[in-house]
């Protein structure tokens, strides 16, 4: 896959934040990349930065320290470059990592096999129907 192309999982992630704010972030990503496994991220994609539409969805799932805006103000044009190396790497580890270690494809769906769909998402299952 070019790296420069969005996969179909990030666009769904993006698309069902936007549309269900209120939602917790893991399980608007639990409910956008069950269909999408296994899931590959090396952390460098550009789609997948901190700042881009993803990178937000990312860094609020799975950092406690930064918020989105926090990482793509420091993460930006303008940076320091080593400033930029040494949040890229506290990128990969914080926030990559945590994401590979819960939907990589040789971990189980956060979700049980068989359960319905209100087990799955009972948040986004009360609000439509993603058949």
């Amino acid at each position: 896959m070019n790296p420069h192309t969005i996969p179909e999982f990030a666009l769904a992630a993006v698309a069902l934040r936007n549309s269900y704010p209120d939602v917790s972030v893991l399980e608007v990503l639990d409910h956008a990349l069950r269909s999408y496994r296994p899931v590959t991220l090396a952390g460098s994609e550009p789609w997948a930065l901190p700042g881009t539409p993803f990178g937000s969805v990312l860094a609020e799932a799975f950092d406690k320290c930064m918020t989105p805006d926090e990482w793509a103000a420091w993460g930006g044009e303008g940076t320091d470059i080593a400033v930029r190396d040494a949040l890229h790497a506290v990128w990969l580890l914080e926030v990559v990592g945590p994401f590979l270690a819960r939907y990589r494809a040789d971990r189980r769906a956060p979700v049980p096999a068989g359960a319905s769909a209100q087990q799955r998402s009972p948040a986004l299952e009360r609000r439509r129907s993603f058949a």
